[in-house]
């Protein structure tokens, strides 16, 4: 392999830890600044409140997008919703990670 085509990642782990919400929102982040990217792993217990999970979700991006302002976030993980189907559930999460974007 070619040395251009192997680029390290660099993470650096964001400490954020009081904005979990134990058996609602559940998160880790790593920064890469040479990627100028926040890596994010959300889970949302299957018997979590959505609206709780959406608020802290929310208060965790407006925190993250704040401290790393010029970074793409790239926001992966276990939210334990259906989004193939369109009911109130589904509806309600994309409405609200639209607006984080």
């Amino acid at each position: 392999m070619e040395d251009a085509a192997l680029e390290e990642l660099y993470l650096q782990e964001v400490s954020s830890k009081t904005l979990a919400v134990d058996g609602h929102f559940e998160f880790s982040c790593a920064v890469s600044k040479h990627q100028k990217l926040v890596i994010i792993a959300s889970y949302r217990p299957p018997s979590g409140n959505l609206d709780v999970f959406l608020g802290a979700l929310e208060n965790l991006l407006y925190e993250l997008s704040t401290s790393y302002k010029k970074y793409k976030m790239l926001l992966s993980g276990d939210f334990n919703l259906c989004l193939l189907k369109r009911d109130r559930v589904s509806e309600k999460f994309t409405a609200a990670e639209l607006q984080s974007t």
